[in-house]
């Protein structure tokens, strides 16, 4: 019986463990330079795009907090280069502004979530707002590997994938999961037989 449950625990595991993989493999979509950052939750940038940051509500200009979120926002992205996965729902919104969760270098094997570094920081709350995005499965840091390389150069916005087809690494990355656990229970099965 506990060695069933052993067994029953790794299968959970790995499971979990694949699934975790398809939460937090974001897609760099744009790369830009931050010219000027407004507030808490929006920053323009060198080719003139300007950027809010997606699932987060932070202080208005006359709300408490509001300096102290800006500030911390410019400590972390003002005159840095930033990875964008723009929202493929709806792409901006009401003010034109692309709707991004936004990645920054953190070191060579990390990038640093903006959008979560900010409410960690209780710079701001977060809001699930109608969009592709869930503020509450977000990780701090993302593995640099799990996502495609970012491009070198500003790229125009993509449009939407109405399929809602898989990025071809997440798609690989999922089999690879699912892969190792049909041999992981094989191997256990036969192991269990002997």
């Amino acid at each position: 019986m506990k060695g069933s449950l052993s067994v029953c625990a790794v299968i959970v595991f790995l499971i979990m463990s694949g699934w975790l993989v398809f939460c937090v493999t974001g897609k760099i979509e744009k790369t830009s330079f931050v010219t000027e950052v407004v507030d808490g939750d929006t920053f323009h940038t060198s080719v003139g795009e300007k950027v809010r940051l997606a699932d987060i509500d932070a202080p208005e200009i006359d709300e408490v907090g509001y300096s102290e979120a800006t500030d911390y926002l410019a400590s972390l992205v003002d005159a840095k280069t930033v990875y964008m996965d723009v929202d493929d729902k709806y792409t901006t919104d009401e003010f034109g502004r692309l709707i991004c969760v936004v990645y920054l270098d953190y070191n060579e094997t990390h990038m640093l979530n903006v959008n979560k570094a900010i409410v960690t920081g209780d710079y701001a709350t977060a809001k699930n707002y109608d969009n592709e995005f869930n503020p509450f499965s977000w990780s701090l840091f993302v593995l640099k590997n799990a996502n495609p390389t970012p491009p070198t150069s500003p790229t125009p916005a993509p449009s939407p994938n109405p399929s809602g087809a898989l990025q071809p690494k997440t798609a690989i990355l999922g089999i690879a999961g699912i892969v190792a656990i049909i041999v992981l229970v094989l191997l256990l099965l036969f192991r269990k037989k002997k």
